[in-house]
């Protein structure tokens, strides 16, 4: 099911707008749950950010190995790690028979040609530092490169469906960036 990207509207007094809850669905964890208020919503983005060796990449293999488990179809984007490590990783955390689609790809055509091609409910970039464009002259990691990527990338999920979040890299030189999410 393909849904349309927002319309633009003339300036609204927010008491004005008729708005409903979105449908939420559950990540399998509490805590990631509440600060996604309920859940992931269809065609939303989230920003999960923060310093290195937090924790960011695991919570969101977990997150889609549990999901994965509901018959939830997941996408775990790598561009720092092989696909071996991330099956490492997922054997430590006793993740065994885990069913979590895995692509070791840092080019953005190829990660939205994916996207297409396989439709997953959720998919995680990780990280979105190392996504780049052909498109674009600037190096991979730069801010250009991070903003036009990001929001391809945010484009796909809306006019799909599918649900991303992407996980940055915090470094000295890498540029500060904000969680945000959009329904």
């Amino acid at each position: 099911m393909r849904r349309q990207l927002a319309k633009a509207s003339e300036v609204t007094a927010l008491a004005d707008i008729e708005a409903t809850d979105m449908e939420r669905t559950p990540t399998g964890h509490e805590e990631l749950d509440r600060v996604l208020g309920g859940g992931i919503v269809e065609g939303g983005v989230v920003l999960i950010g923060g310093d290195p060796g937090i924790g960011k990449s695991t919570l969101l293999l977990q997150a889609l190995d549990s999901m994965q488990r509901t018959g939830q179809k997941t996408l775990y984007v790598t561009g720092e790690e092989s696909g071996a490590q991330i099956a490492l990783r997922a054997r430590r955390l006793g993740l065994d028979g885990s069913q979590v689609s895995v692509l070791a790809e840092i080019q953005l055509e190829k990660i939205l040609a994916t996207l297409e091609a396989t439709q997953p409910t959720i998919a995680v970039i990780d990280s979105i530092q190392t996504v780049y464009s052909d498109q674009l002259t600037s190096a991979p990691g730069s801010v250009a490169q991070v903003r036009e990527c990001a929001a391809h990338l945010t484009r796909a999920a809306k006019s799909s469906g599918v649900f991303a979040s992407c996980a940055p890299s915090r470094t000295a030189s890498a540029p500060s960036m904000k969680s945000a999410s959009s329904p």
